[in-house]
């Protein structure tokens, strides 16, 4: 039997802190974590998805740490992202939204590495997204925006159904 979605999602962060960084066992502890001058990286927070996790979201941008990531767990569907896309209108902040599996790590780590503001992920276990035409996989990376370069990536395989569905529409 699999690990529960946090579990798995916290397992996945441990391995990608490398000694930079904290996990906490709530959003309070990580958000106070953060604003500590002694805080060294991000202070992290792994939650279940649930009826108040949109205010969550708003009251930790509130603080305004830079230091300060949480992680979003979604074991069932329909797994609303708007949590995540949310946590892009406060700027400067790494967003992300990503299956549950090996590609995940990836996202943890460009979002520990994200040091110029607060990091939001939501990840979903693939039963939670399964046939969800909604659920779309992304990264926004705010450097990039700077860098003038993709800053909002969508995964190459929703890239491809996306511009797919795009041009069967406009051949009608």
């Amino acid at each position: 039997m699999a690990a529960p979605p946090g579990e798995q999602a916290l397992g996945l962060l441990r391995s990608s802190l490398k000694g930079s960084g904290e996990v906490h066992k709530t959003l309070k502890a990580a958000i106070d974590a953060s604003m500590s001058e002694t805080a060294q990286g991000k202070q992290w927070a792994v939650l279940p998805i649930g009826d108040n996790t949109l205010r969550e979201v708003h009251e930790a941008l509130k603080q305004g740490s830079k230091n300060l990531g949480v992680i979003f767990a979604a074991e069932k569907g329909p797994v609303s992202q708007i949590e995540v896309l949310r946590a892009m209108e406060y700027g400067g902040v790494f967003c992300a939204a990503a299956e549950l599996n090996s590609s995940a790590s990836a996202v943890i780590q460009e979002a520990t590495a994200f040091t110029d503001g607060s990091s939001f992920i939501l990840l979903a276990t693939p039963a939670a997204i399964q046939g969800d035409e909604k659920w779309t996989p992304f990264t926004y990376d705010p450097r990039r925006e700077a860098a003038a370069s993709a800053h909002f990536n969508l995964t190459a395989q929703m890239f491809a159904k996306r511009l797919k569905d795009f041009w069967l529409v406009r051949a009608f």
